[in-house]
């Protein structure tokens, strides 16, 4: 501006872009912030006497904030508690006894009803509880007996029970 370069198109563009960046701590989804980076860099851009040497400028500004970057993390990184705020070091894991689903065991030859078609998923019921099934692979029509066959975490499969296989 000062130079005369910059004209007020190009300052109320910085200060939208700007503005919406800022907009994106609280406006998820990351449309707002690229839209307000655009916009940042386009009124850079115009702001100076050549598009060109600006465009040139601000590619090895942007280099060098980005191995700037990388030598803060890789030699501070770990004195820096800054950092260690961002990133979270907690892990969950089985040997602590975090378990993601229950594995019901229990359920392996159980008889039920098919409550909706399992195409191949669908819902039985088995001693009036509800399940989320799959069959085998093969279509089997709502109201048909079915045997729960394996229960791989979450997955419980069953097969149909076709009259002459009862036990």
């Amino acid at each position: 501006m000062v130079e005369g370069h910059a004209n007020y198109a190009s300052i109320i563009m910085f200060i939208i872009g700007f503005a919406l960046i800022i907009g994106e701590l609280f406006i998820p989804g990351g449309i707002v912030g690229v839209i307000g980076a655009a916009l940042v860099i386009i009124s850079l851009l115009f702001a100076g006497e050549s598009v060109v040497y600006m465009a040139y400028s601000i590619l090895i500004a942007m280099f060098i904030a980005v191995i700037g970057m990388v030598i803060m993390m890789k030699f501070l990184g770990k004195n820096l508690h800054f950092f260690s705020k961002l990133v979270l070091r907690d892990a969950t894991t089985t040997d602590e006894g975090y378990v993601s689903n229950e594995n019901r065991y229990e359920l392996i030859g159980k008889v039920g009803e098919t409550l909706t078609p399992l195409r191949p998923s669908g819902t039985i019921q088995v001693d009036k509880e509800r399940l989320d099934v799959v069959s085998e692979g093969s279509y089997i029509n709502s109201n048909k007996k079915v045997e729960i066959i394996r229960v791989e975490g979450s997955r419980i499969v069953v097969r149909e029970i076709i009259k002459g296989d009862e036990d």
